[in-house]
């Protein structure tokens, strides 16, 4: 797998993941001014600071990506979910057999299927955190509205729950994407490496 973009997807994830943290922090406190406070203490560290924060989440996204796969694809309900998705898959269309024969012709089959992993990768991990995002923004809203704005948490609540479901459908189309197109692959390729050994 390309390494860069694999940091990036793991940055994206944690990212996600530094968002819900800081939301959770503010619900708790009341307030998000302490962030302020932080860049302030810290005026003189600022890219300590930045090189903190990206690392920290790198190593949110490692986790959380892992968590992720083992609960959408490892867990009892993952696997149950994985064979839905391979049952769903269609025979291919001409044009999508042409496609595969030209990539794997070309040499190219490994740089379309990382760029359809890395889109499940991202997605996969979306579902987690966009549920708690929106969560935490509730959580803090309450901390700070009056009670006759708290229909603005069921309005949050639900573009939480649309956002997430959406999520979701797109993940189970991009995943029998990716399945379909390895296996795709995987079968152009083993056509190749027969004529070549005719040859």
């Amino acid at each position: 797998m390309n390494t860069t973009s694999l940091f990036v997807e793991l940055l994206i994830i944690g990212f996600e993941v530094v968002v819900w943290l800081v939301l959770f922090l503010g619900a708790a406190t009341g307030s998000l001014t302490w962030i302020a406070c932080l860049f302030k203490t810290f005026k003189n560290f600022e890219v300590l600071l930045t090189a903190l924060v990206f690392a920290l989440a790198y190593f949110l996204g490692i986790l959380v990506d892992k968590i992720a796969k083992w609960l959408m694809e490892e867990s009892p309900p993952g696997k149950r979910l994985q064979k839905y998705i391979d049952r769903s898959i269609s025979q291919p269309r001409p044009f999508q057999k042409m496609y595969a024969d030209v990539m794997v012709q070309e040499g190219e089959p490994m740089s379309d299927l990382i760029y359809a992993r890395s889109k499940v990768r991202i997605l996969r991990a979306s579902i987690l955190n966009l549920p708690l995002i929106a969560l935490f923004v509730g959580l803090f809203m309450e901390q700070i509205s009056q009670p006759e704005t708290w229909w603005q948490l069921w309005v949050i609540a639900g573009i939480g729950a649309l956002l997430t479901g959406l999520t979701f459908f797109v993940y189970l189309y991009n995943q029998r994407l990716y399945r379909g197109r390895l296996r795709l692959f995987a079968k152009f390729s083993k056509r190749k490496n027969k004529s070549k050994r005719r040859d």
